[in-house]
């Protein structure tokens, strides 16, 4: 395979793939590369996570968690149109139980009325015309809050990126990294990568792959019992 790149993004998860297709959008004729260690993409955390796209409702006004959400959910919806991908708009509802908790569920109101989040606040009759399961004080109703299957995102960012001259590398674990002069040696089981530039986006497995790159990290991840640390 070509071995030589701009850019070489580590990580073939929907930050990777997303952070390529961003990358790709600003500097075109760039030679970009992502490298996933998995036989295909998105099967870590992307692939097994619930699908919510969150609508902004939890982050305190004016932080960049509440515009990046608000923002990010727009893109999201769009992107999720102009490919054809179905996305299920189910609502969310969020209870106070018990009367210690309706402080912080106005307070959230609050929040999702200011980060521009349609947001309601409803009776225990009108919940359980929602959900007759579910009882509760009061209750936020939040409309917007949808769901989607990422892995079929990350498919159709691999069309685009593959498209548009990106090339994705599976099968191609990170084994070590070495600083050269001028660039930067990426090891892998199928051939040595090297790149100008590389973008950490391993998810569980950034911190093996920042110290493998050199990096000071006074931290370490704690992936789920199952999974391979070794790996």
């Amino acid at each position: 395979m070509e071995n030589s790149y701009d850019i070489a993004v580590i990580g073939g998860g929907i930050l990777g793939l997303a952070t390529a297709r961003a990358l790709n959008e600003r500097a075109p004729r760039a030679r970009l590369v992502v490298l996933e260690k998995e036989a295909k993409l998105a099967t870590h955390q992307t692939g097994n996570n619930s699908g919510v796209i969150h609508s902004g409702i939890y982050y305190k006004p004016g932080s960049y968690k509440a515009k990046l959400c608000v923002e990010g959910k727009g893109l999201m919806l769009e992107f999720c149109q102009k490919h054809g991908i179905r996305v299920d708009h189910v609502g969310k509802v969020i209870v106070a139980t018990e009367p210690a908790e309706l402080p912080r569920l106005q307070t959230l109101y609050e929040r999702g009325i200011a980060n521009g989040v349609p947001v309601e606040m409803i009776e225990p009759a009108q919940l359980r015309e929602i959900e007759p399961h579910a009882k509760a004080l009061r209750a936020i109703r939040s409309p917007s809050t949808a769901i989607v299957d990422y892995k079929e995102v990350c498919s159709a960012m691999t069309r685009e990126l593959t498209a548009r001259g990106v090339t994705i590398e599976t099968n191609a674990r990170v084994t070590s990294i070495t600083r050269t002069a001028d660039a930067i040696d990426l090891e892998t089981p199928r051939a040595v990568v090297r790149a100008r530039r590389i973008v950490n986006c391993a998810g569980l497995y950034s911190d093996v792959v920042a110290r493998m790159a050199g990096a000071r990290v006074n931290l370490k991840i704690i992936p789920p019992p199952d999974a391979d640390r070794a790996r």
